[in-house]
């Protein structure tokens, strides 16, 4: 997230007309990283319902922090706002997710970006992140005023879904793909739109 705002900043601040066009790609393309790691963050650290028995306090203690998910920070995050930074709640994180998605999706479209190598994200990598954002919304049945919830949201995630499979030209993994033991969805295939191959070196020295 911080090398994210570190390029977002940048592509901002003080910079010309004809410089911000040529730059459209690196702000389209970290807006995008930005909104996967917000995206992440609300997998780990949304509270969600759940029966406990072996945590006796749990439904209590779920009362005390539910909808809220992590902080948010962006580039205009100073050191003193990050010491009052609370957490935000599930509506405005998302608010703040789809948009960065929508201008990521503006940007990298209007650049006519197409990314050179599968680790970097494309049109079509915006559109299923879109898809996994509502995804999670339709999960829930609060009525939120900014972003969709339920059904509304599912619907959404199904169309940007194939709005994804559309724009990248993939083909959907095999059953043999998928559950192979050694490659399984560890090695890019036809049907991976983002990736990054890991290799020992690259474990090592991240």
């Amino acid at each position: 997230i911080k090398k994210a705002n570190d390029i977002i900043g940048a592509v901002t601040i003080d910079k010309s007309e004809a410089e911000m066009e040529a730059l459209k790609e690196y702000r389209g393309i970290a807006k995008a990283f930005r909104a996967l790691f917000y995206i992440d963050l609300v997998g780990y650290y949304d509270s969600l319902e759940a029966k406990a028995p072996m945590l006796p306090t749990y439904e209590a203690d779920l009362l005390k922090v539910k909808d809220y998910i992590v902080p948010i920070v962006t580039e205009l995050t100073d050191e003193k706002a990050a010491k009052q930074n609370q957490r935000a709640k599930r509506e405005e994180m998302f608010e703040f997710i789809l948009n960065d998605l929508n201008e990521a999706e503006t940007l990298i479209s209007e650049a006519k970006y197409k990314p050179a190598t599968i680790g970097l994200p494309s049109l079509a990598v915006v559109y299923g992140l879109k898809a996994r954002a509502y995804n999670w919304l339709g999960g829930f049945n609060e009525s939120y005023e900014n972003v969709p919830t339920g059904n509304d949201a599912y619907k959404l995630a199904a169309q940007y879904a194939r709005k994804a499979i559309t724009a990248s030209g993939c083909s959907i993994m095999t059953e043999a793909q998928y559950t192979d033991p050694i490659t399984g969805f560890c090695k890019v295939n036809s049907a991976w739109m983002w990736g990054m191959q890991q290799s020992t070196g690259t474990v090592l020295n991240n």
